[in-house]
């Protein structure tokens, strides 16, 4: 696993979490931007992943990226 792949999952574990606590996603990039600085994902990609962990129950979903062809 390369150490911009384990940043990303670290990212979307933080998500999950502050989701899962009830933070809206704007607040979240904040927070995370705050941690992070440059290194933090787009806000665009904060809502989507906050979309990904509302839409299964907690814990349940992997933060890990899904394997796709080529």
């Amino acid at each position: 696993m390369s150490a911009s792949t384990d940043f990303r999952i670290k990212q979307r574990s933080v998500m999950e979490f502050l989701t899962v606590a009830g933070c809206v996603p704007i607040k979240i990039h904040r927070r995370m931007k705050a941690a992070y600085g440059d290194g933090c994902m787009d806000v665009k990609n904060v809502r989507k992943w906050v979309q990904h962990a509302k839409s299964c129950c907690a814990g349940e979903r992997s933060v890990l990226d899904e394997h796709r062809p080529g």
